[in-house]
């Protein structure tokens, strides 16, 4: 995309997930073991107390075979892999992550993610591709309630969801979609524990092609306004 967006005084994240050729998910594994980082000691997390999120909550999907179901294992497995990784100077307006079983793709994700831990965000823009029937035509926001994961409820950033909508025809609320498509619930935990502040936007893209690319920035540049807090 070569639009460029108006970032509000309060930014917003934008997260572009990134779509291999084929998706890697592990079997069933309450906790899966990652390596890279058992050796980095980190204080025992602290879990969410999510307040009540109004409209149609939709429930994890691969919870329990892609990342752990358990919610301290989980977090405590982020909380690692985070901690691993040195943060860069700067607050990002932009993170480009994989998405896969956390064992393949968790550290990776944990590089990004670590750069907004310390910054302050209102909500995260996140873009990913649709690859699982039924595919968004051609592109799909959750417009309402929230996204849950073993670490509680994301909640969706309602104006912001419903404005895209209004901004363009071809972005619609499709919830039949997202039921289960992962490439957004994946990385849900990551946010969760690095902003756990943070309202999202999910979006789904069934095409990948320059006009689908330019309806999506058109939109965003149309409601990101310098004003937003």
């Amino acid at each position: 995309m070569h639009t460029r967006l108006r970032i509000p005084s309060t930014p917003c994240l934008i997260i572009i997930l990134l779509l291999a050729g084929a998706c890697a998910a592990p079997g069933t594994t309450p906790g899966l073991p990652i390596t890279a980082t058992s050796q980095i000691t980190v204080p025992p997390p602290t879990l969410p107390s999510p307040g009540p999120v109004s409209g149609r909550i939709r429930t994890a999907a691969v919870a329990g075979s892609w990342y752990p179901n358990d919610p301290a294992t989980l977090a405590r497995l982020i909380d690692e892999m985070l901690a691993a990784v040195e943060p860069v100077d700067g607050e990002p307006i932009g993170l480009i992550v994989p998405h896969a079983g956390y064992v393949y793709s968790g550290p990776t994700a944990a590089l990004g993610f670590r750069q907004i831990q310390e910054a302050r965000y209102d909500v995260a823009i996140i873009i990913a591709s649709d690859h699982r029937p039924p595919v968004s035509e051609p592109i799909s926001v959750w417009a309402e309630g929230g996204f849950e994961t073993p670490l509680g409820v994301v909640p969706v950033d309602v104006e912001l969801a419903q404005a895209l909508m209004a901004a363009d025809p071809r972005i619609t609320f499709d919830p039949a979609t997202h039921a289960e498509e992962h490439t957004i619930e994946i990385e849900l935990p990551f946010l969760q524990r690095a902003c756990p502040n943070c309202t999202m936007v999910p979006i789904l893209m069934g095409r990948d092609d320059a006009e689908t690319g330019q309806v999506l920035a058109s939109a965003l540049q149309a409601v990101l306004h310098h004003d937003r807090r």
